[in-house]
């Protein structure tokens, strides 16, 4: 995704594409916007990684910064993903996508098979399994304060509620 990324033109400046574990984030100096998209927040898998990746961005982050994410909630953990079964089939990949959801941290388990068709005619498959974890909104919020930075806007697609937006003090 970094070499896409890369490779596309770019408007707005230079933006800097890194590889790294977000809870060890290390940049070369200070930084006026950090976006995490994709859930990322979801995918590290306790409050102690949280912790870290969120002080690791508002120590780069200059003051007036804006760090943009999104995170799921856990009405999308249970009532979207949940225990559901997605199938996509398009003419050049056909992908069977599983979930399974635990009650008991509100966490999800994602299964994916992808089949992707061939110069022959016969099919590659290839998987990827991963989870996403749930992190409630008062964690999240006790968070960004301890790191100095506050709240400026939640959104999501209809109701204004699950995207974050934040700014450094």
């Amino acid at each position: 995704m970094l070499s896409e990324a890369m490779n596309k033109p770019h408007t707005f400046g230079n933006p800097t594409f890194l590889n790294q574990m977000m809870q060890e984030l290390d940049l070369f100096g200070t930084i006026d916007c950090a976006v995490c998209c994709l859930d990322s927040i979801n995918h590290l898998t306790s409050k102690e990684d949280v912790k870290k990746a969120i002080e690791r961005v508002s120590l780069f982050l200059n003051d007036g910064g804006v760090f943009i994410f999104d995170v799921n909630t856990l009405y999308k953990h249970k009532e979207v993903l949940g225990d559901n079964t997605f199938v996509y089939d398009t003419d050049s990949t056909y992908c069977v996508w599983q979930n399974n959801f635990d009650d008991e941290d509100g966490s999800v388990s994602i299964f994916l098979d992808f089949f992707e068709k061939q110069e022959d005619g016969s099919f590659e498959r290839y998987e990827e399994n991963f989870s996403e974890y749930f992190y409630d909104d008062d964690f999240l919020t006790a968070t960004l304060f301890q790191n100095d930075l506050k709240v400026l806007e939640k959104y999501d697609d209809f109701s204004l509620y699950e995207g974050w937006v934040s700014l450094i003090k």
